[in-house]
């Protein structure tokens, strides 16, 4: 179920699958003050601020503890929800503690899957399953005995269990339509619908929702009635379902439904084979996503929000548009962009505020760049250079496709040459082999690669033609593509604040013993100042970067980059930050970055959404370029790599023609694609 709860300046968001989250106020908790009525008006009305204030107000710790949680779990803060209601159950013997407790589990649960979708991620899936486990035993306690929830516990139950047989529907059907009619009756019927896809329930909800005059449950009634019908083919009844719940959720300003039916309507008209029409909705749905986007600028949004509501849209969007005898390729470039800003949105779980460039301006004749389109059914190259844009299909199944690059960046990074150089040269025939001769009749010099998917992490120097790596051809460097420009032009006599970690953590229990060397050479090649051990701390990196002369921050440290935000940190020489702390950091200098290098690294395997980390903590804190690796590197080695790299930066090679010049030492030295290839160069 989605919700949308409207203050007085502009529409808050919150994700409520399945159950809902819209308490009662008189059976919140067992004692019942002004202050917890407050709270929760506030949540209904978006103000999460206000609501935080009430809860600081409370004199009862216990209760505290309960309203963050709920406050969290509002905000779809699912870690942090899940870990105050363990906290609070303590203290507080709490039925509701226990159901919400549930649903932030199953919430978590269902985030883990969606993260997994393609990718064939062995930690995902025992995360996803271990939260639906957890979940079903603690409904099973509220499922013992008869509790003012014990309904919603059965919804959720059957939610958790969709494949018991034992699991009575019927049952929990006459439950529910023996209720008095209520919004919450309602909600019942719409979470029973989504378990058990009946038409006829659809219709009592949406007749019971006309009866309380309830805009926004007539608008999910009708529009999962109309997905009901198009399962069923029966595009001309969903068409109807369609107008119906796009005219509610209009009505009321319910962007994210409304982006729901338009793309109803728009599987409708392909299904009845009228392409302008479908078309057509899509274009307005894309236009209502930008629309939801302005309205949630800066604010926390659901993660469930781009894989249930953008992802689909864009997807089959792309997939048509496509298809066609002539693609219009900037459109296709411009849909691309805003999935990359929606995965974005979701990695860092908050809107973030930038504005699309036209991307066909600024780019010098010897660059060009590749927008690869990963969609469910196709992948896509779409080759851009100076005065032109062309499109090539390639041909590989998306999901051979990504086995393949899973497969081969462990081989790489396990030394595995054969088997890595085997794979290198398939996927070179595969996804650059058709694009070559227009690259090398054109004079290009500078490739540059932008993924909406998992050819993000791709290790794309060490891509094999058979004699050459594609690093011996091109200097190198990745994207989002969020920005006109290719290669930004950066000053040399900027001076580096160098971090350094030589110690081990409990994160890293291996030494970066070179990282002392590392900072010094850097530091004997640019100035600046460094930051070694236990003088590298949260606290004086914020402080030293108040000094705006630093324009380069160099971390020779640890640092990890994981699918999910919450999981990814950088060690100082006094603790582990997390990326939410770093960024803050980020943002309070006084100055702008040029350049972020994290010189020790790591993004989890293969994962798209890892990479995400990388790639976006410099777009989004306006640093122009960052340089890191997708895996980690012997310190020695990478303490050369990094002399080697600014020596040739400071002779006049760009970032990435100098990071291509210490992989070709590399190579002609004999060295292994582990030693070199995980390296890139991002541009913002």
């Amino acid at each position: 179920m989605y919700l949308f709860l409207l203050s007085k300046s502009c529409i808050f968001l919150i994700y409520l699958l399945s159950l809902g989250y819209f308490t009662p106020f008189v059976t919140a908790y067992p004692s019942i003050s002004e202050n917890l009525r407050q709270f929760y008006l506030y949540i209904n009305n978006g103000d999460y601020n206000q609501a935080a204030k009430t809860i600081e107000e409370l004199s009862d710790s216990s209760m505290k503890l309960a309203l963050s949680a709920d406050l969290a779990y509002y905000q779809g803060q699912y870690d942090e929800a899940i870990a105050l209601y363990e906290e609070a159950s303590q203290t507080l013997d709490s039925q509701k503690i226990l159901l919400n407790w549930s649903k932030a589990l199953y919430q978590r649960g269902r985030f883990y899957e969606n993260l997994n979708v393609d990718e064939g991620n062995f930690d995902l899936i025992q995360l996803s399953e271990t939260d639906f486990s957890l979940a079903s035993s603690k409904i099973a306690q509220l499922l013992n005995n008869n509790s003012s929830d014990y309904l919603e516990a059965r919804l959720l139950a059957a939610k958790l269990n969709k494949d018991d047989l034992t699991v009575d529907l019927e049952a929990i059907e006459k439950d529910i339509l023996s209720l008095e009619n209520s919004n919450r009756k309602i909600r019942f019927l719409l979470d029973l619908a989504e378990i058990s896809p009946k038409s006829k329930i659809w219709k009592q909800a949406f007749s019971l929702a006309i009866q309380l005059d309830n805009l926004q449950y007539q608008s999910l009634a009708q529009g999962n009635l109309g997905e009901n019908y198009l399962q069923k083919n029966a595009p001309q009844a969903a068409l109807k379902s369609a107008w119906l719940a796009q005219l509610a959720a209009s009505r009321i300003q319910d962007w994210q439904s409304l982006i729901r039916w338009h793309y109803l309507a728009a599987r409708s008209f392909q299904q009845l084979e009228d392409q302008d029409s479908a078309i057509a909705q899509y274009k307005l749905a894309v236009a209502t996503i930008k629309k939801l986007r302005q309205q949630l600028s800066g604010n926390p949004i659901s993660p469930h929000l781009y894989f249930d509501v953008v992802k689909p849209v864009l997807n089959d969007y792309l997939q048509l548009l496509l298809s066609l005898s002539s693609p219009p390729l900037e459109e296709v470039i411009s849909l691309q962009q805003l999935d990359q800003l929606g995965q974005l949105d979701n990695y860092f779980q908050v809107i973030c505020q930038f504005d699309l460039d036209t991307p066909q301006k600024l780019i010098e004749k010897t660059e060009a760049r590749i927008f690869f389109v990963e969609l469910d059914e196709s992948i896509h190259a779409i080759l851009q250079l100076s005065d032109s844009l062309r499109h090539y299909p390639l041909a590989i199944e998306p999901e051979l496709l990504r086995s393949q690059v899973r497969e081969w960046r462990v081989e790489l990074m396990n030394g595995d040459f054969d088997s890595s150089f085997e794979l290198s040269s398939i996927l070179y025939r595969t996804i650059l082999a058709p694009l070559m001769p227009i690259l090398k009749a054109n004079d290009i010099e500078h490739l540059q690669l932008i993924s909406n998917g998992v050819l993000r992490t791709i290790p794309i120097a060490a891509l094999n033609d058979g004699e050459k790596y594609l690093i011996e051809h091109f200097a190198l460097s990745y994207s989002l593509g969020l920005r006109n420009r290719v290669s930004p032009s950066l000053q040399r006599d900027f001076l580096p604040l160098i971090a350094g970690l030589t110690r081990s953590t409990p994160n890293f229990p291996n030494k970066l013993e070179f990282a002392q060397r590392e900072a010094r050479q850097v530091q004997t090649l640019l100035g600046g100042t460094i930051l070694l051990n236990d003088g590298f701390s949260a606290e004086s990196l914020k402080t030293q970067l108040q000094d705006s002369r630093y324009q380069i921050l160099h971390l020779a440290t640890h640092a990890s980059f994981s699918f999910v935000r919450e999981r990814a940190f950088i060690e100082t020489g006094t603790q582990t930050i997390s990326l939410n702390q770093f960024e803050s950091i980020l943002k309070q200098r006084r100055s702008p970055l040029q350049l972020l290098v994290l010189s020790a690294c790591q993004t989890a395997i293969g994962d798209r959404y890892s990479a995400l980390g990388l790639l976006g903590v410099g777009l989004r804190n306006n640093i122009d370029v960052v340089v890191g690796s997708f895996w980690e590197v012997g310190d020695s080695n990478t303490s050369q790599q990094m002399k080697q790299f600014y020596k040739f930066w400071q002779q006049g090679s760009s970032l990435p023609e100098a990071l291509r010049q210490v992989q070709l030492g590399l190579i002609r030295e004999g060295e292994l694609p582990a030693d070199w290839a995980g390296f890139i160069v991002a541009f913002n």
